[in-house]
C-alpha cells in the first residue's frame, strides 16, 4: 500500500491519483497535471535528502579521521610512563638481536622489513639500532630482484643497500655477507667488485650465484686479496682458491651445481694451511685427493655427492668407486676429527685413513643400494678409532646394515633417530650379530619411539641380551613414551637395568643438548633438520 499520502503535502497531492497508483489502469488526461506535479515535488525532495546525507558522510568521514588523531595522541601520551622508556639501550639492542638476526647471523629481506618496524618503536630504538654496529655486520640479498636496467646517472640499488649497511657496521668489523639466486651480468660484476675493493673486513663470504662467482674468478689474475675472511663458500667450481687471495681462510665449502654433477676443479686447490674444515658438494675432480694431502690442519671434512670418474697413475684412487681389489695406495690424514657423510656414496672414501677420527656422521642415504662393495667399504671404515657413531638423521633402512659390521672397538657413543628398527622383522639377531656394537656405553634416540612399536624394541633387547653371560653397561636416553605404555615396560625394564642396560626418560632440551655438534662446514647447506 502506498504511503502517497504521508510524504506528499495534501495541497500537492491529488487523492484521485490513488486509484491508478495499486493498478495498471492508465490515468486520464486531466489528471496529467497532478502526476507531474507530485513528480517534481518528489524529484525535489530527493535531491535536497541526497545533499543532505552528503554532508553527514563527510562530517562523519571527518569524525574518523579525528578519532584516528586522538587516538595516536592518546596512545602518544599515554605511553610517557610506560617501563619500556626505562629499559637502557643496550638492553634494547640484545632485544633487537634476538628478535632479528637468524641462527646464521645473516639478516634476510624478512628481517630487514621487521628491523624496519622494531627501530619506529621509538626515537630511543632508533637511535640504538642505528648506532649499535653489531646489527649490521650480517647481510643476505637474493638477487634475483636486481635487474639490468639502471638508468644512466643512478647507482645501483643493491649497491646502495650493501654499502649503506655495513657503513654503520663499525670501521674493520668483521662481516659476514650471503648472496643467492640469478643475477644479471650487472648486478653479479657489481657484487664481485665490491666484494673485492670495498675494504670490508670480510669474516664469511657465502657466494651461491654462479653469476657472481664467475665474475670473481674473472678477476683471478687481477691483484687482490681478502686477508680477514675466515669462511669462504662458493658455488659451480667456477673460481680457485689459492692462498695468496685467501690466506687465512679456515672453512672452505664448494658446492656444484645440483643440475650439473660434471663441475670439476683440477688443479687441486691451494688454499690456507690454517684450513680447519673442508665441504664438498657435488663435486667431480681428480684433484681432489692431492689437495686434501695438502691440508695438513684440516679438522673436518664434510663430503656430499662427490664422485670422481677419472684416476691418474700415481694418485691415490680415494676418489674412485671401490673395486673388489684392495687399494693401490692409501692416504693417511692424521688431524681430521670429524668426518661428515651427507647422502654420499661411502666408496668414494675407500682407501682414506683417519686415524684420530672422534664423530662420524651419516646423513641421508649412504648408497642406491647397499651391495657387497659398500658392505666393504663401511667395513674398513668402521675400524678407524672414532668415538661417536652418529645415525639420528641417516635412513632408517641403511641403520641394520651399518651396525652389522664389525665397528671400531673405540665406538662409545652411538646416535640414532628412534629406536623402532630393532624391533622390526628384518632385523634379526644371533649369536654372531649384536643389537650394538659392544663397546658402545651411550646411546641417544632423537626421536621418540611410536606407540604401537614401543614394547617390541624393549622385548627384543631383553630376549638377546637376557641370553647372554657377560653383562652389558648400556645407557639409552630417549623421549618418554605416554603413561600406560611406561607402566607395561616396567617389568621389562626392570630386567634389563639388572643386566646393565638402564633405560632414561630425559627432555626435548636434553636430547637437543646431547646431539649438539660442532661443525662448521655444513651449517648453510643441507636441511637444518640435518644439522
Amino acid at each position: 500500500m502506498s504511503r502517497a499520502s504521508d510524504i506528499i503535502p495534501s495541497t500537492i497531492f491529488d487523492r484521485n491519483l490513488i486509484p491508478y497508483i495499486t493498478t495498471n489502469e492508465p490515468i486520464p488526461s486531466a489528471l496529467i497535471p497532478a502526476k507531474d506535479a507530485v513528480v517534481e515535488y518528489l524529484s525535489s525532495t530527493h535531491s535536497q535528502i541526497e545533499r543532505k546525507i552528503s554532508d553527514l558522510q563527510k562530517t562523519v568521514q571527518d569524525l574518523m579521521i579525528r578519532r584516528e588523531l586522538v587516538e595516536k595522541e592518546r596512545t602518544t601520551f599515554a605511553s610517557l610512563s610506560a617501563p619500556i622508556r626505562h629499559v637502557p639501550s643496550e638492553l634494547i639492542a640484545k632485544i633487537l638481536t634476538f628478535s632479528l638476526y637468524n641462527s646464521c647471523d645473516l639478516m634476510d629481506f624478512d628481517e630487514r622489513i621487521r628491523f624496519a618496524g622494531l627501530r619506529s618503536v621509538s626515537r630511543l630504538w632508533r637511535t640504538t639500532a642505528f648506532g649499535t654496529p653489531s646489527l649490521w655486520r650480517g647481510l643476505s640479498v637474493n638477487l634475483a630482484g636486481y635487474f639490468n636496467a639502471i638508468p644512466d646517472g643512478y647507482d645501483h640499488p643493491l649497491d646502495r643497500l650493501i654499502v649503506r649497511w655495513f657503513k654503520r657496521a663499525g670501521d674493520q668489523a668483521p662481516v659476514r655477507l650471503l648472496v643467492h639466486g640469478q643475477a644479471s651480468q650487472i648486478t653479479a660484476q657489481m657484487v664481485a667488485l665490491f666484494v673485492v675493493e670495498s675494504k670490508c673486513a670480510w669474516r664469511q663470504l657465502v657466494l651461491l650465484s654462479s653469476e657472481v662467482c664467475a665474475s670473481l674468478g674473472s678477476l683471478r689474475n687481477s691483484n687482490w686479496a681478502l686477508p680477514t675472511l675466515m669462511e669462504f663458500t662458493y658455488i659451480n667450481g667456477t673460481l680457485l682458491v689459492d692462498e695468496a687471495k685467501f690466506p687465512q681462510v679456515q672453512s672452505l665449502c664448494v658446492v656444484g651445481n645440483r643440475n650439473h654433477l660434471e663441475i670439476s676443479i683440477t688443479p687441486p686447490l691451494q688454499v690456507s694451511n690454517a684450513l680447519r674444515t673442508l665441504h664438498l658438494a657435488n663435486i667431480v675432480g681428480e684433484g681432489f685427493a692431492m689437495t686434501l694431502s695438502s691440508m695438513p690442519k684440516l679438522e673436518e671434512l664434510i663430503l656430499s655427492g662427490v664422485r670422481q670418474q677419472v684416476t691418474t697413475p700415481g694418485i691415490v684412487n680415494i676418489w674412485q668407486p671401490a673395486s673388489n681389489l684392495p687399494p693401490a695406495k692409501e692416504i693417511t690424514h692424521t688431524h681430521i676429527k670429524t668426518l661428515v657423510l651427507i647422502g654420499q656414496d661411502v666408496t668414494v672414501i675407500d682407501g682414506l685413513k683417519l686415524p684420530s677420527l672422534i664423530l662420524l656422521r651419516v646423513i641421508g642415504h649412504l648408497t642406491a643400494r647397499f651391495d657387497y662393495q659398500t658392505a666393504s667399504v663401511w667395513s674398513r671404515l668402521s675400524h678407524m678409532p672414532f668415538q661417536t657413531l652418529s645415525l639420528e638423521n641417516c635412513e632408517t633402512r641403511d641403520i641394520p646394515e651399518l651396525l652389522a659390521g664389525d665397528l671400531s672397538t673405540t665406538v662409545t657413543r652411538l646416535h640414532v633417530h628412534n629406536l623402532e628398527f630393532i624391533g622390526k622383522n628384518q632385523w634379526q639377531f644371533n649369536n654372531t650379530r649384536p643389537i650394538f656394537p659392544a663397546s658402545v656405553r651411550k646411546i641417544v634416540s632423537q626421536q621418540p619411539v611410536m606407540e604401537w612399536a614401543y614394547g617390541d624394541w624393549i622385548r627384543c633387547m631383553l630376549n638377546y641380551y637376557g641370553s647372554r653371560q657377560e653383562r652389558q653397561e648400556l645407557d639409552i636416553y630417549h623421549l618418554p613414551p605416554p603413561l600406560n605404555i611406561q607402566t607395561a615396560v616396567e617389568e621389562p625394564q626392570f630386567h634389563l637395568r639388572s643386566i646393565g642396560i638402564r633405560m632414561h626418560y630425559s627432555s626435548p632440551e636434553s636430547i637437543q643438548e646431547m646431539l649438539k655438534y660442532d661443525i662448521l662446514g655444513h651449517q648453510y647447506h643441507i636441511d637444518r633438520k640435518s644439522t
